[in-house]
């Protein structure tokens, strides 16, 4: 298992902060499967990061190019430290439970929406249910939270 991460995940782009109690904000998170690269139905890929005292208000997936019909996805809140690619760590489903890579989803759980606040950043991951060979594929996650 691998951990991929986006520019976000990464620090190299930051995600917009809410600072102040009911203010929102919100990021698109892309991540590129380009030709050549496999992305094992056992690796998971860090999107982006809930921001500390955060809640999750909307999301909305939206693939770009062949997946396949039949690959899926779950996208939820990582465990472990914001970041960390070197240790283990699982993605949830709290936002998306196998959602279709076919066209685009907006967010029907609650899961998220009803999440308890953390005092830390989270990762926002997503895992396939099936490789993915790469042929420049992009899965975007536009995320709206709100402190």
């Amino acid at each position: 298992m691998s951990i991929l991460q986006t520019e976000l995940a990464t620090g190299q782009k930051q995600a917009p902060q809410a600072y102040t109690s009911g203010a929102s904000a919100s990021y698109l998170a892309t991540f590129e499967i380009k030709a050549g690269v496999t992305v094992n139905a056992a690796d998971i890929v860090e999107l982006g990061p809930l921001p500390a005292e955060h809640r999750i208000i909307a999301a909305t997936v939206i693939p770009q190019g062949n997946f396949g019909a039949s690959v899926t996805a779950d996208i939820g809140i990582m465990s472990g430290t914001f970041g960390d690619k070197n240790s283990v760590r699982t993605v949830g489903a709290e936002l998306f439970d196998d959602v279709a890579l076919t066209a685009m989803a907006s967010l029907t759980k609650g899961d998220s929406i009803l999440l308890a606040t953390s005092d830390q950043n989270r990762g926002i991951g997503v895992k396939f249910s099936a490789n993915v060979v790469g042929a420049g594929q992009k899965l975007h996650l536009l995320v709206v939270y709100a402190q």
